[in-house]
């Protein structure tokens, strides 16, 4: 909805979005961006997150990431 015109010009909200984001990244640094597919793959969210700056503190519970990735998969729409 935030893109698609409903509330105004979809495409300057995304430049909006986008300048504003560029603007945190060069005031802060570990500044990172993730979206569903990361994290419901626990390797790829881990990746990002290292890629971030975040160092890891102890090993990850897979039981529990394993259980967030089913869950979302679970929820995910199928693809046409």
């Amino acid at each position: 909805m935030k893109y698609d015109g409903t509330f105004g010009d979809g495409a300057a909200a995304l430049v909006a979005e986008k300048r504003r984001e560029d603007a945190q990244r060069r005031q802060a640094s570990g500044l990172a961006r993730w979206m569903w597919p990361e994290v419901s793959e626990p390797a790829r969210l881990g990746a990002v997150l290292r890629a971030a700056g975040l160092r890891e503190i102890r090993p990850p519970d897979t039981g529990a990431l394993e259980s967030l990735r089913a869950a979302l998969h679970a929820r995910r729409p199928a693809r046409p």
